[in-house]
C-alpha cells in the first residue's frame, strides 16, 4: 500500500493541503490580530485623551476631589486594568509630588514624561495586554484651555502623562475562535477538493497506469512480444503507451537479429573450438621444444661457468707465480750484486793482507838489526864491566851502569826474539788467510756467475709466464663473451618460453571460451525460442 502511486499522491496532497491550510490560518490570524491591535490602540489613545479632558474640566470647575471617582469609572470599563496619572517635574515643583501612584515606576512612564507617545504590548499578572502612555504638554490653547496661565510652564513642556493598561485576553480568545472557525471551513473545503482531486487522479492517471502494468505483467509471463497496447488518449499516459509499443517493436526486432546472430555465433564458436584445439597442440609442442633448448643452454652455461672459474683460478695462480718469479729474479740480481761487492771487498782484504805481509817482513828485518844492536850492546856492556872491574873503586859506578845496560840489552834481545816469534806466527796466519781469501774469492766469483745465470733464467720464466697470463686473459675474455652471449640467448629463450606458456594458456583459455561460447549460444537459442516475435496483437486499453 505504501509503495503505490495512490498512496504517494495521497501523502503529497495531504501535505500540500495541510501546508496551505496552516499558512492561510496563520496569515488570517496575524492579519486579524494586527487589525484589532491597531483599532484598540486608536481607542485607547482616545480614552486616554478623554480621561485627560475630564481631569482638565475638573481642574477648571474645582472638582478635583472627584478624580478618584473618575478613575474608578474608567476602571469599570471592559478591558481596562489600570489607570494612572503621572506628574512631571513642572507640576511637582508647583503643586508637590502628589500621591504615590502618580510617580514614574518603569521605563514606559519615563518615556512618556520625556514627551514620547508610548503604545505597545505588555505582559502583566493579569495576562497579555496593551499599554498607552499619553504625555500632556503645556499649551496656550489646548482644546480651548490655556494651560500656561495655570501651571506657569512654558508652552511645549511636559506637565504629566496619562497611562492606561488594556487586557487583551478576551480579544485574543475571540481572534483564536474566529481563526479556528475559518480553519474548519477551509478544512472542509480542502477535504472536498481533496476527494475530487483523488477521484480525478485515480481515473486519469492511476487506472491507465495499472492497466499498462497489467499488460507488461502479461507480456512478462507469456513472453509474447507480439502483443501491443490499444490507446485513445493523447496525454502523457497515451505517450507512455506509444513508447511501450515502440519499445516492444524495438525489442522484438532486436531479439530477431540476436537470434540470427546466435546461429552465426554457434557456427563461429564451433570453428573457433577447432582452431583453439589446434593452437593448443602447437603451443604445447613449442613449449616442449623450448624447454629442451633452455635445458641445453642451461647446461652449456654451467660448463662455461666452470671454465670461467678455472680460467680465473689459473689467472690468479699465474699472476701470483709471475709476482714470485719477478721477486725472485730481483732478489737473485741483488744477491749477484752483493756477491760482486763481496768479491771486491775480499780483493781489498787480500791486498791489505799482502801489504801487511810486506810490512811484517820489513819489521822482521828491522828486528834483525835490533837484535844485532842488542848483542853488540851486550858485548859492549860486558867489556865496560870488565874495564870497570879493572878500575877498582873508581869504576864501580860505571860497572853498575854497564851491568844495567847489559841487562837492558839482554831484555831487548829477549823481547826482540819474542816479537820475531810473534811476527813469524802472524806471517804464517797471514799466508793461510791469503790462501783462504783467494779460495773464497774464486768461489764468490763462481757463485756470482751462477746467480746471474739464475736471474736471467727467472726473467725468461717471467716473460713466459706473462705470455701464459695473456693467453689466459684472452681465454677468460672469450669465455666471458661466450657466457654473455649464452645468457642473452637464455634470456631470449626465457622470453620465448614465457610467450610459449602464455600462448599455451591463451590457447587453452580460448578453447574453454569457445566451448563456453557454444554452450552460451545454445542457451541463447533456448531463451530466444521462449519468445513470440511476430504476428502483432492489439490489446485494448
Amino acid at each position: 500500500m505504501r509503495s503505490t502511486i495512490t498512496f504517494k499522491l495521497l501523502l503529497a496532497l495531504i501535505a500540500v493541503f495541510s501546508c496551505v491550510l496552516a499558512a492561510s490560518t496563520a496569515y488570517q490570524y496575524h492579519q486579524q490580530k494586527t487589525l484589532i491591535n491597531d483599532v484598540l490602540s486608536e481607542q485607547l489613545h482616545d480614552k486616554a485623551s478623554n480621561y485627560f479632558d475630564s481631569l482638565n474640566m475638573m481642574m477648571l470647575t474645582g472638582t478635583m476631589s472627584q478624580k478618584e471617582t473618575l478613575r474608578q469609572k474608567a476602571l469599570a470599563q471592559e478591558g481596562i486594568e489600570a489607570v494612572r496619572v503621572l506628574r512631571a517635574d513642572a507640576v511637582t515643583k508647583l503643586y508637590g509630588p502628589g500621591q504615590q501612584n502618580q510617580q514614574p515606576v518603569d521605563d514606559i512612564d519615563q518615556r512618556a514624561l520625556n514627551g514620547e507617545l508610548v503604545i505597545e504590548p505588555i505582559s502583566a499578572d493579569w495576562g497579555k495586554g496593551l499599554v498607552v502612555a499619553l504625555p500632556m504638554k503645556s499649551s496656550e490653547n489646548y482644546r480651548g484651555t490655556n494651560c500656561v496661565s495655570c501651571h506657569v510652564a512654558p508652552a511645549g513642556e511636559v506637565l504629566g502623562a496619562i497611562r492606561l493598561e488594556y487586557n487583551m485576553n478576551h480579544v485574543n480568545s475571540m481572534i483564536s475562535k474566529q481563526a479556528m472557525f475559518a480553519m474548519g471551513i477551509m478544512a472542509v473545503i480542502a477535504f472536498v477538493g481533496f476527494i475530487i482531486t483523488m477521484s480525478l487522479i485515480q481515473k486519469i492517471i492511476v487506472r491507465p497506469i495499472q492497466r499498462t502494468s497489467k499488460f507488461m505483467s502479461n507480456v512478462s509471463h507469456s513472453k509474447d512480444l507480439s502483443q501491443r497496447l490499444m490507446h485513445h488518449q493523447q496525454d502523457e499516459v497515451g505517450q507512455l503507451s506509444t513508447a511501450i509499443n515502440s519499445f516492444m517493436d524495438t525489442v522484438s526486432e532486436s531479439l530477431e537479429r540476436v537470434q540470427d546472430t546466435s546461429h552465426s555465433l554457434a557456427d563461429s564458436a564451433s570453428k573457433l573450438t577447432a582452431v583453439a584445439q589446434s593452437t593448443d597442440k602447437a603451443a604445447n609442442n613449442q613449449q616442449l621444444e623450448t624447454n629442451e633448448v633452455q635445458s641445453n643452454i642451461t647446461d652449456m652455461l654451467q660448463q662455461q661457468t666452470a671454465v670461467e672459474d678455472s680460467t680465473n683460478n689459473a689467472t690468479v695462480l699465474v699472476n701470483h707465480t709471475v709476482d714470485v718469479a719477478t721477486h725472485s729474479a730481483s732478489q737473485a740480481h741483488n744477491v749477484s750484486e752483493d756477491i760482486k761487492q763481496l768479491v771486491s771487498n775480499i780483493d781489498t782484504v787480500r791486498e791489505k793482507i799482502s801489504s801487511l805481509n810486506q810490512r811484517t817482513e820489513e819489521v822482521s828485518s828491522i828486528l834483525v838489526v835490533i837484535k844485532g844492536i842488542a848483542e853488540q850492546t851486550n858485548l859492549l856492556a860486558l867489556n865496560a864491566a870488565i874495564e870497570a872491574a879493572r878500575a877498582g873503586e873508581q869504576g864501580r859506578g860505571f860497572a853498575v851502569v854497564a851491568e844495567e845496560v847489559r841487562n837492558l840489552a839482554s831484555r831487548t834481545a829477549e823481547a826482540t826474539g819474542n816479537i820475531e816469534h810473534i811476527i813469524s806466527q802472524f806471517q804464517q796466519g797471514s799466508e793461510e788467510s791469503l790462501t783462504s781469501v783467494d779460495t773464497v774469492c774464486q768461489f764468490a766469483h763462481q757463485r756470482s756467475v751462477d746467480v746471474e745465470a739464475l736471474s736471467a733464467t727467472m726473467h725468461n720464466v717471467v716473460d713466459e709466464m706473462r705470455q701464459v697470463l695473456r693467453h689466459a686473459e684472452d681465454i677468460q675474455n672469450q669465455t666471458q663473451t661466450t657466457s654473455d652471449v649464452s645468457q642473452h640467448i637464455q634470456s631470449k629463450i626465457d622470453v620465448i618460453t614465457l610467450h610459449a606458456n602464455d600462448t599455451s594458456q591463451s590457447a587453452s583459455h580460448t578453447r574453454d571460451i569457445s566451448v563456453d561460447l557454444e554452450h552460451l549460444s545454445e542457451r541463447l537459442e533456448q531463451l530466444l525460442n521462449q519468445f513470440t516475435l511476430s504476428e502483432h496483437k492489439r490489446v485494448n486499453k
